[in-house]
């Protein structure tokens, strides 16, 4: 079976009527037993956030007032920005590819946000001193918007660092607290406070301290007219209608990687890609007519390499699926290299 069969079949591998009816129904809006406490609600009606079914490991779309419930996985599609309302008022608009869990303190409730990678930018939503706990890789702590108009953007990737070209390539992971508007505190559970305020950001590299340093503009995440080519933004209003929330997101994707237009089968792609199946974006590299998108299939596998430790076996098994013969040299390739490697 294709990695996407095995999804499909079970294997490992607005408050409105309608926010109503998932609420009794569960955050897919089907009947079922009530899961855990809610957290947080999609607001959004034309973006892609998907959730993993606990009971059969199958992603699928979630509908707009769908019940975000505590710890569920969510993965946002690459070129989509769904806005998610936590239930202590604050919004969080996601920036696909990004992958995340929102929980509550038990201790007093608060919301949080666990960000595996990507992007999330938090706005206060005219309240002042809104808080909420923050944990990344490597750090954790709780970020406080300190106006009614603050907001908080929060970046986490990872890059490949390999010391030589015989050992396998390590993941360093950067986190950056960008104060978009407003002033941001952040108390880390082991450190100080820091104050973040407009032009600044809070630095993270690896085991080095968070360090403040200035800013030289927004980083272009922030725009999507800076950061979604024309062309993708088309691919993503057509690749959206398609995708329903009944039904296997991982089928619903491979479907329109046989789609007429070249665009529209690329971003499926790389939605399969954000989904960790990466059969479509290995293949879509044999594929002549998909020539214009190659180089952007090769990034988004090297960007999985360093996304997760999950996200690199998931795609070592689909190169030895796809390219048995060619795994090791493949694998190698997809790893950045240093100036003196080169």
């Amino acid at each position: 079976r294709t990695d996407a069969k095995a999804v499909a079949s079970g294997d490992e591998t607005g408050a409105d009527q309608e926010a109503k009816s998932n609420s009794e129904a569960g955050s897919r809006g089907r009947p079922g037993a009530p899961g855990p406490r809610e957290v947080a609600r999609l607001l959004s009606d034309d973006q892609v956030l998907a959730h993993i079914d606990p009971a059969t490991r199958i992603w699928y779309r979630m509908s707009r007032g769908a019940i975000i419930r505590s710890g569920e996985p969510l993965r946002v599609l690459p070129t989509y920005r769904p806005h998610v309302a936590l239930t202590n008022g604050l919004q969080l608009m996601l920036d696909g590819d990004t992958s995340l869990q929102i929980a509550a303190s038990e201790q007093d409730g608060m919301p949080v946000v666990h960000l595996d990678y990507g992007h999330a930018v938090l706005t206060s939503s005219g309240k002042n001193d809104s808080q909420v706990r923050l944990r990344m890789e490597g750090v954790s702590g709780t970020a406080t918007l300190k106006g009614a108009d603050a907001e908080l953007a929060i970046e986490v990737r990872r890059q490949l660092i390999s010391e030589s070209s015989d050992e396998p390539a390590t993941g360093v992971v950067a986190i950056r607290w960008i104060a978009t508007a407003g002033t941001v505190a952040f108390q880390a559970d082991q450190g100080n406070e820091v104050l973040i305020g407009r032009d600044q950001m809070l630095v993270k590299t690896g085991d080095q301290p968070p360090e403040l340093v200035g800013l030289d503009g927004p980083p272009a995440w922030l725009d999507p007219r800076k950061s979604v080519s024309n062309l993708d933004r088309r691919a993503s209003r057509d690749l959206e209608v398609f995708l329903n929330t009944d039904k296997s997101l991982v089928l619903l994707l491979e479907e329109r990687t046989n789609f007429r237009q070249v665009e529209v089968r690329s971003l499926a792609a790389r939605g399969l890609g954000s989904l960790n199946e990466f059969g479509a974006l290995l293949r879509e590299l044999n594929d002549e007519k998909q020539r214009s998108y190659w180089s952007t299939a090769v990034d988004s596998l090297r960007e999985a390499m360093a996304k997760s430790p999950e996200s690199a076996a998931a795609l070592q098994r689909a190169v030895e699926s796809e390219q048995p013969g060619a795994s090791p040299l493949i694998t190698r390739f997809l790893q950045d290299y240093t100036q003196e490697q080169f």
